[in-house]
């Protein structure tokens, strides 16, 4: 194991509370398309964690007329979070792209949930609730991780760009 992976694996393990607190303020916030409700919410919440990993980060409002009636919004689709780290090292270099989502499927049937759907409980090594698994534990691994190169090295070795975007699970009508 190189030294760097040594000292990366040893971040993780002190910076472990942090990432499994950022991911249960993901999971409090039921940002579930189906119901329209919670995503902008979410794509805010989700942009400062990105910010505070040192990750360049904006809202993409897939609409500009704010002249939109509350019914109409429901057609609306949810904001796009972009985030952006250039490497210093090699910014001509290669880029990855990270695509994730943000929202989450119905928590229903309620009566099947053993805790609150929205609450990321945690027991011994497991997070439970919409999102733990399917997509917010994925996508805060992956923010988590640039912020872990970052905080260690001041770089990371080849561009790494992030679309989030909140209708993973939203069926889009064109």
């Amino acid at each position: 194991m190189t030294v760097l992976n040594e000292i990366i694996n040893k971040t993780i393990d002190i910076e472990m509370e942090s990432l499994v607190s950022d991911l249960q303020t993901l999971i409090q916030c039921p940002s579930v398309s189906a119901k329209r409700e919670g995503l902008v919410e979410c794509a805010k919440i989700l942009s400062d964690i990105m910010c505070r990993a040192g990750i360049k980060t904006e809202i993409l409002y897939l609409y500009n007329d704010h002249s939109v009636s509350d019914d109409d919004k429901k057609d609306i689709p949810p904001p796009v979070v972009y985030g952006e780290v250039r490497s210093k090292s090699n910014p001509n270099g290669p880029t990855i792209l990270f695509y994730n989502h943000y929202d989450v499927q119905p928590e229903d049937p309620v009566d099947l949930w053993e805790v609150d759907p929205f609450s990321g409980k945690v027991e011994g090594n497991y997070v439970f609730g919409r999102g733990s698994a399917d997509d917010k534990g994925e996508m805060i691994t992956r923010i988590k991780a640039v912020e872990y190169y970052l905080k260690n090295t001041g770089d990371v070795p080849c561009n790494v760009k992030f679309i989030i975007e909140g209708g993973g699970n939203w069926e889009y009508t064109y």
